[in-house]
């Protein structure tokens, strides 16, 4: 049975480098984005998610404003491996902004794995 959206969040949000490959290349955009966002959230360099990472940047698909792309453009930059140098405000704010905190990331997991967020 293939893994649903939230499944896939909440496996990438724990830090499953599996997933989170696999998830590079769905599909779905906005599965490609959760990948990129979460690559980089566990600060993952290894050669073959990075080298995924570049490949997206040419990516145009997306929506909310940004593209893949600019979620690859801000992931490597982040990460140390190609430092934005362009004069994008949307771009420079997306990198500004780009990782969540660890609370805003454990309310995320709580919303995909179907718990409440009450306390």
């Amino acid at each position: 049975m293939k893994p649903n959206r939230s499944e896939n969040i909440c496996n990438m949000i724990k830090g499953n480098k599996e997933t989170i490959k696999n998830c590079l290349y769905s599909e779905s955009q906005y599965t490609r984005m959760d990948a990129i966002l979460w690559a980089t959230y566990h600060k993952y360099k290894d050669y073959d998610i990075i080298e995924r990472i570049i490949d997206l940047k040419i990516d145009n698909e997306g929506g909310m404003g940004y593209s893949v792309g600019n979620y690859a453009i801000a992931a490597l930059d982040i990460l140390n491996i190609e430092k934005y140098s362009g004069d994008e405000n949307s771009q420079k704010d997306l990198i500004s902004n780009f990782l969540p905190t660890k609370e805003a990331a454990e309310n995320a997991l709580k919303i995909n794995s179907g718990e409440t967020a009450q306390q």
